[in-house]
């Protein structure tokens, strides 16, 4: 089989992004906003988008000009924000939540969505090993902060009590509040403070140390790419809710680095040429991709089998979550892959096209939309609720389930 590593360069760009405590004016990028992979329903206190948004706004270099030319705001709402931070009034002062942003004169949504794209292109925003803040004495970073969050959202109470030694006060605390979503709010909760911080960042780095990203692999069409219409090479979106699904496995809340994922295809060569930029134009992030000889899908079983197998025998000891459809050999070549690399797949997604034998199916999860992979995903622990409920919003904005469906799916899936 022929090998195209395709790498397109945003790749090399959200890996290298690095935040930092002030971003001197010459680093600002002023050649066009991109969209970060945060919402303004990310904005939550303590999170990464919201520390870079207010890291960004309060800069000193961030001037009038930068927020009206650069970030492209609204006039009055751009003089309304530096006012607030510059000004000489009983309400002036740099800014300390996104919502003190969100609550100037002319800044909405809208405006707040802008600021946290142009925040996170110019590296305001704090990934990985950046450090995120410091909290009752105790520095962590992004993937720290993380890593402790995902801990106490999911250790026992004998754990937390027991094992870590926390203060029993802290752990009624951290019980009773949970789900926590930031250290921020962890630290700011009865009896949790410098120790206990410090015990829980230590416990999270030891289980994370040898912990690698979740790898993706996944098939091209009738996985990402429907149908094109008539007369179009490339259809005009993916399927509902997989670029956020995708996202979120590769990046997370972007604490986690560009890489994982790995796309096979029966394409030939000469036939994915616009792939890397139809996906990077949708928001799906990229990979190399392993193309077919024959372009014939029911002839690819084989070849899937060989590029699936060289990409598993590369990361060893890596774990996999892949995607395929029901509509030519991806069930077939899938169940090999389970079979030979059984402690390395997660799990195996099937999207169902095409009513195929059941027997076909077996050890992989069919699903008919990907609101239903990202509930089996929060079911694993792989997704927190939030990082769900995203994927399914973006399924019901796609039309294929309703705000009903969502919380059922929800429910039905909670570890």
């Amino acid at each position: 089989m022929a090998h195209l590593r395709i790498f397109a360069s945003v790749l090399i760009t959200l890996a290298s992004l690095s935040a930092c405590e002030s971003t001197a004016s010459d680093s600002i990028d002023v050649s066009g906003k991109a969209d970060s992979p945060f919402g303004v329903a990310d904005l939550v206190p303590g999170s990464a988008p919201e520390v870079g948004l207010l890291r960004f706004v309060n800069d000193p270099s961030t001037t009038f000009e930068v927020l009206d030319d650069d970030a492209q705001l609204r006039r009055n709402a751009a003089r309304n924000l530096i006012e607030h931070r510059d000004g000489s009034g009983p309400l002036s002062n740099p800014f300390d939540s996104a919502e003190e942003i969100d609550d100037v004169p002319r800044v909405g949504s809208v405006a707040m969505q802008d600021l946290l794209d142009f925040a996170f292109d110019n590296g305001f925003v704090p990934e990985g090993d950046d450090v995120l803040g410091t909290y009752d004495g105790i520095a962590f970073s992004v993937r720290e902060a993380r890593a402790v969050v995902s801990l106490v959202n999911s250790a026992t109470g004998s754990e937390l009590d027991d094992d870590i030694a926390l203060d029993a006060r802290a752990v009624d605390a951290i019980l009773e509040a949970r789900p926590l979503r930031t250290v921020l709010q962890l630290s700011e909760l009865s009896f949790v403070g410098k120790s206990a911080l410090g015990k829980l960042k230590e416990r999270a780095n030891d289980r994370t140390t040898s912990v690698r990203e979740v790898g993706i692999l996944s098939d091209l069409d009738k996985t990402i790419i429907p149908p094109a219409p008539s007369g179009q090479s490339l259809p005009d979106e993916p399927y509902p809710g997989m670029a956020e699904l995708l996202n979120i496995l590769e990046f997370g809340d972007g604490t986690k680095a560009a890489g994982d994922i790995n796309f096979v295809t029966a394409r030939q060569p000469n036939s994915v040429v616009e792939i890397p930029d139809w996906l990077a134009d949708k928001g799906v992030p990229l990979g190399p991709i392993s193309t077919g000889i024959s372009g014939i899908p029911f002839l690819a079983k084989d070849e899937k089998v060989r590029d699936i197998t060289e990409v598993f025998e590369a990361n060893p000891d890596q774990e996999f979550v892949m995607f395929g459809d029901s509509s030519h050999v991806d069930p077939d070549a899938y169940r090999i892959i389970l079979e030979t690399f059984d402690a390395q797949v997660q799990v195996a997604f099937i999207h169902n096209v095409k009513t195929i034998d059941p027997a076909r199916l077996e050890g992989l999860v069919l699903i008919d939309n990907y609101a239903e992979a990202a509930a089996e995903l929060f079911r694993l622990g792989r997704f927190t609720e939030d990082e769900a409920r995203m994927v399914m919003l973006a399924v019901i904005a796609g039309g294929e389930i309703d705000r009903q469906t969502m919380d059922d799916l929800i429910d039905a899936n909670r570890p």
